[in-house]
């Protein structure tokens, strides 16, 4: 089955994701539901009981899962369905037959996709809006970056308004860390 040989081809190109396989959507929908975590669905169109496109609306309307990086596949050579599934919030598409490169390529797009999501949330969890300290070190820091690069523009949705203007020095950075 494709799903089988999917499963061998991405456990061997990329061991440290876990793996999990079904055969139909209702069992692919129950495993989601009970691990929300999941952060890659590949997932074919036409699967039994609950389609990839019911899937992927369900994925979608659902508050925990809705980060999650889906890649459609199907055998039509329409656009027409290529372009409603990712107006319906598929993340990729592959059409049937595809190479083994062209499924490596869409899965290594998704686990960088899925890093930056995470690098975010994680930066986010760990600068408070209210605790300036951290805002300062954070922005002195980038600020630092960009000078040694060469970086003339640095643009923030920081809480900082005048941040993608001044230089740190300007709105109070911390003496010695924000000089060239």
């Amino acid at each position: 089955s494709i799903a089988m040989t999917l499963e061998k081809i991405i456990g061997k190109v990329f061991p440290s994701l876990e793996l999990s396989v079904y055969n139909d959507g209702a069992s692919a929908w129950k495993a989601l539901q009970q691990n929300p975590e999941v952060c890659i669905v590949i997932s074919d169109l036409n699967m039994p009981g609950l389609s990839g496109m019911q899937l992927l609306a369900k994925i979608r309307s659902t508050d925990v899962l809705k980060k999650s990086y889906f890649i459609a596949i199907s055998s039509s050579i329409e656009p027409e369905i290529n372009i409603k599934t990712i107006q319906q919030g598929a993340d990729n598409f592959l059409t049937k037959p595809f190479s083994v490169d062209q499924l490596i390529v869409k899965v290594r797009s998704a686990v960088k996709v899925v890093s930056l999501i995470h690098n975010e949330e994680a930066l986010k969890s760990q600068i408070a809006d209210q605790d300036l300290p951290q805002d300062y070190a954070f922005f002195s820091g980038l600020y630092k970056f960009a000078r040694k690069h060469k970086i003339n523009y640095v643009l923030t949705g920081g809480n900082f308004s005048t941040e993608c203007c001044r230089e740190p020095e300007e709105w109070g950075g911390f003496p010695g860390i924000d000089t060239t």
